[in-house]
């Protein structure tokens, strides 16, 4: 099944680090791009595969649904939490942080799916 997002807004930052597609991104020093590793604070999804120096356009959550890329299988209604490397998991590390609700499922490592997310700027809602 493709999945895709729902209308979002997007900004434009500089890539701090090289970003993979539909990974999770954080605000780095000076206010550029990284991916979100497990404790981050994710503020949308990257939009493009691009090296470190070049402009990443970052989906932000606040208005639809993000497509991102999973850690591990993934069933459809599972909580997803922030994961190393940008990515989400359905299994709470005790550094992660939740992040929304799987729309679609994954099977594997690297399976796209769309995610609900029930954070507002970083803030987890419950």
């Amino acid at each position: 099944m493709s999945v895709a997002p729902t209308n979002n807004p997007a900004i434009t930052l500089v890539a701090g680090t090289a970003i993979t597609k539909n990974r999770l991104v954080s605000l780095g020093a000076g206010g550029v791009a990284d991916l979100c590793p497990v404790n981050g604070i994710p503020i949308g999804q990257s939009m493009a595969d691009v090296d470190a120096g070049d402009l990443q356009g970052v989906r932000l959550p606040q208005a639809g649904t993000l497509v991102l890329t999973a850690l591990t299988a993934i069933a459809v209604g599972a909580q997803v939490h922030t994961a190393a490397n940008g990515k989400v998991n359905d299994v709470a590390a005790s550094t992660s942080r939740p992040f929304g609700v799987a729309l679609s499922a994954a099977a594997a490592d690297g399976d796209l799916i769309e995610v609900l997310p029930l954070v507002h700027q970083g803030a987890a809602v419950a």
